[in-house]
């Protein structure tokens, strides 16, 4: 019996479509400008128009942010046909977390953001590799030089255990850390 993959109702044409598309699926949110100037802004544009993205404006550290995340039908997508396994589980509680992520994320060269495990797949990654006695940590990708590097984006809530647990992960399981701050 031979299976055919359905192809989506609606065409994401672009390179740069689907790298948005698969960014907001790894880390959930992006700043408007930040994505500009990575991606093009008619791609940008083009999901919009599309309904697969959608602009919220959010204030963070007393400034207006325009930010990106999917829609339900660019996450169907994305789920579908760019991510493995689960979609970045992002929280309105948690932005200023999310844009830090999306800044290091962003700094990635598209070859690293392909390698790009979001918090859930890093688990599972680490779990598989080391057991399952190490905190998450945030995400993880192959650098260049085909080493795993974890990242972690540290915020006030955290307790010094935390921060000992994540750097212990990040240590032992890491070949090198990414960290920032909210």
């Amino acid at each position: 019996m031979t299976f055919k993959l359905r192809s989506p109702k609606f065409q994401i044409s672009t390179s740069a479509q689907r790298e948005i598309c698969r960014a907001l699926g790894n880390i959930g949110v992006m700043r408007w400008s930040n994505a500009e100037n990575v991606f093009r802004y008619d791609a940008l544009r083009d999901l919009s128009d599309m309904r697969m993205i959608e602009t919220r404006k959010t204030i963070i550290n007393g400034k207006v942010e325009n930010i990106i995340n999917l829609t339900k039908k660019g996450k169907d997508y994305t789920r579908r046909y760019l991510v493995y396994g689960s979609l970045y589980k992002r929280s309105g509680y948690q932005v200023g977390h999310d844009l830090a992520l999306s800044e290091i994320y962003l700094k990635c060269s598209q070859k690293e953001r392909k390698t790009w495990l979001n918090d859930a797949a890093v688990k599972g990654y680490i779990a598989g590799r080391f057991g399952g006695n190490y905190e998450a940590i945030d995400g993880g990708y192959i650098d260049k030089n085909g080493e795993f590097v974890g990242v972690e984006i540290f915020t006030s809530s955290y307790t010094q255990s935390d921060i000992q647990a994540k750097n212990r992960t990040l240590a032992e399981c890491c070949g090198r850390a990414v960290t920032g701050r909210e």
